[in-house]
């Protein structure tokens, strides 16, 4: 007596729906012009040069590199690294057939892993594990400050090298937003 098998259909279904739920395939349009400017752009109760120190700190904090710091102009250039793949999701999704394959970017061992799937998943798992790691995406920034009166400050973050509509874009700007108030409070409560 067989198994019961999915349909054809199903299985297409499921494996489109993990290739969007990973980030294999960008999902379309990605952010609007006024999503991404309202994502981008911040009111800081703060003055303009405390918001800026705070940018600064915050900036080298998570990791990035300064270019350029010019705090008359209010402007900061920053370099740095993300992680492009999820090392763990690309070794969990190896169990899937092709799936971690695709999420890393080779269609060539997807099909190849696809033929010998359910053992492909042994060699499969540390592989695109490795891969994954390996994966990493150069971001440039650019973090401006304009004084909106003695306590308050527009910051605005941009960011190049992040593919428009990936899922990173926004947790990238989130992530330095928060350090930044969180250096903004640290420097509210030492304000040596």
């Amino acid at each position: 007596m067989r198994p019961p098998t999915p349909s054809r259909s199903l299985l297409a279904l499921a494996l489109a729906a993990a290739l969007l739920g990973t980030g294999c395939v960008m999902r379309s349009g990605g952010l609007s012009t006024s999503q991404r400017q309202q994502l981008e752009t911040r009111v800081v109760e703060a003055p303009a040069a405390t918001t800026f120190h705070a940018a600064r700190d915050a900036v080298l904090n998570l990791g990035y590199r300064v270019q350029s710091s010019d705090f008359q102009g209010g402007v900061l250039v920053f370099t740095g690294e993300i992680p492009g793949k999820d090392p763990v999701l690309a070794a969990g999704l190896s169990t899937l057939a092709p799936i971690g394959d695709l999420y890393v970017g080779r269609t060539g061992r997807a099909a190849f892993d696809t033929v010998f799937w359910p053992v492909a998943w042994i060699w499969a798992a540390p592989s695109n594990y490795r891969a994954a790691k390996k994966d990493r995406i150069a971001v440039h920034g650019t973090f401006t400050t304009q004084s909106l009166g003695p306590a308050r400050t527009r910051a605005r973050v941009t960011l190049s090298g992040i593919p428009q509509g990936a899922a990173s874009y926004p947790l990238v700007i989130r992530s330095l937003y928060e350090e930044i108030e969180r250096q903004v409070f640290l420097r509210a409560a030492d304000p040596r």
